[in-house]
């Protein structure tokens, strides 16, 4: 066979090669005019032709491979978004009894239970001002019909009407069915004593998960005579049993948590202008090291909707204009997942 090929079939003697010789050349090297084939061709010719072919194939396979190098990679594919569920925020309802405000309540319930399914409405958050006095038991009622869990949040006009501890009492068993049909379910003591006022503060200050986001519900009301101007605005309560001890105890755990998934609840929005500088810069210091997980505080009480940027794009402030004007307003914030992160996405509604 050898024979056949050109090739002889006795021994042959194979002269010493040096190993700069048997050295691989780079792709390259060997690509280039004049390059390594044509110089191991060169130095090749005078061998006999089974080294001359051995030598060859060797010399093309190292070629080959550093041409080749490594395989490319895989082109990275962003994880998938997934819907995953919606919240409704319902902002300063304003019960005192009987009248118009109780019929856009009622019918602010009833659209939310008919959209259910369809945006996946799995929360409501009821951000302060719900009703104050006889208005109590009556918003309780309207808000009981709801097909989903519903988070009550104490409001300024209930705390400066002295409905405060009421409030307690008439949500006292909504509390205590959140505590089992939400996840990681706490809730701060009360009441406490107040060193400001020198009497008992009922802070409504809890914490919980749904679908791996934590949401935090903070008291922010001031708890000052009212007046035109301290009675509106927010206070942290830093002393013992406050709502800014709390909520201090919320975070640490919380570095590692996806993206965009801590929301912050409360009545007052967390802002500059509603609270002294002192205090916004401790709110700033105490959340940097969340900027990643941290997205958005929901709030009401300035009958207005709209939204601002906190500590250069640390977190978001969306606020929610007032349920009842000529028509019924609220907000619907839908969240999606990829396995890593959250988006976010906000719908205005308007009820005629």
């Amino acid at each position: 066979m050898l024979a056949s090929i050109g090739l002889s079939p006795f021994p042959v003697r194979i002269p010493p090669i040096s190993r700069e010789a048997l050295q691989f050349p780079s792709a390259q090297a060997c690509l280039a005019p004049g390059g390594a084939l044509g110089y191991y061709h060169r130095v090749m010719r005078s061998l006999p032709r089974v080294c001359y072919c051995i030598l060859m194939l060797l010399c093309a396979v190292s070629c080959a491979l550093t041409a080749c190098g490594e395989p490319p990679e895989e082109p990275q594919v962003e994880p998938k978004v997934e819907p995953w569920f919606s919240l409704v925020v319902i902002a300063d309802p304003h019960i005192t009894g009987p009248g118009d405000r109780v019929v856009h309540l009622e019918k602010a319930v009833d659209w939310i239970n008919q959209q259910q399914r369809e945006r996946r409405i799995e929360l409501v958050m009821v951000v302060g001002d719900i009703g104050w006095r006889d208005g109590l038991p009556i918003a309780k009622t309207q808000l009981d019909r709801l097909a989903m869990p519903y988070v009550p949040i104490i409001g300024d006009n209930e705390v400066h009407s002295e409905s405060e501890e009421a409030f307690d009492t008439v949500f006292a068993l909504q509390y205590e069915t959140l505590g089992t049909a939400l996840e990681q379910w706490q809730r701060a003591p009360t009441p406490v004593m107040n060193p400001n006022t020198g009497g008992d503060s009922w802070f409504q200050n809890f914490s919980f998960v749904h679908r791996g986001v934590r949401f935090i519900g903070l008291d922010l009301s001031a708890r000052v005579p009212d007046g035109p101007i301290a009675g509106e605005l927010g206070d942290l309560h830093d002393f013992e049993g406050g709502t800014w001890r709390w909520f201090t105890e919320q975070l640490p755990g919380l570095e590692t948590a996806d993206r965009d998934s801590l929301v912050m609840i409360s009545h007052i929005p967390m802002h500059h202008g509603l609270f002294d500088e002192q205090e916004m810069a401790a709110l700033v210091e105490l959340l940097e090291p969340y900027r990643s997980q941290l997205y958005v505080n929901l709030a009401g009480h300035m009958h207005l909707a709209y939204d601002v940027t906190v500590g250069g794009g640390l977190f978001e402030v969306f606020v929610t204009d007032q349920l009842c004007f000529d028509d019924t307003r609220l907000r619907v914030v839908r969240a999606d997942h990829n396995g890593t992160a959250y988006n976010w996405t906000h719908d205005l509604v308007a009820i005629p």
